[in-house]
């Protein structure tokens, strides 16, 4: 397993490397249905419309994350869970 998750590093990396135009979208989250931490990595599982964005001459290539408060309230809150889960399984200098 450590393998594939250094193959996919070194992919991702070379990837970045390349001067392709990055792929712009506009991300509305519409629901999010759980969260969960694994190997350093928070998952969200979530509902959301995605639509891509054309870029613009003068600006940067950027995506958009856009959600409701009351979906950016519920974001936060499980967040803090996650990290409380985290922070629970280091040790007690690392913190």
């Amino acid at each position: 397993m450590r393998r594939t998750a250094r193959r996919s590093v070194r992919l991702a990396a070379s990837v970045t490397k390349r001067s392709r135009p990055m792929k712009t979208h506009r991300i509305e989250v519409q629901r999010i249905k759980a969260l969960s931490n694994a190997n350093g990595m928070i998952h969200a599982q979530i509902d959301a419309t995605v639509l891509p964005v054309a870029v613009k001459d003068d600006g940067e290539a950027t995506s958009w994350l856009s959600l409701s408060e009351a979906s950016a309230r519920t974001l936060q809150l499980l967040l803090k869970a996650q990290f409380a889960q985290i922070d629970a399984r280091k040790a007690r200098s690392q913190r």
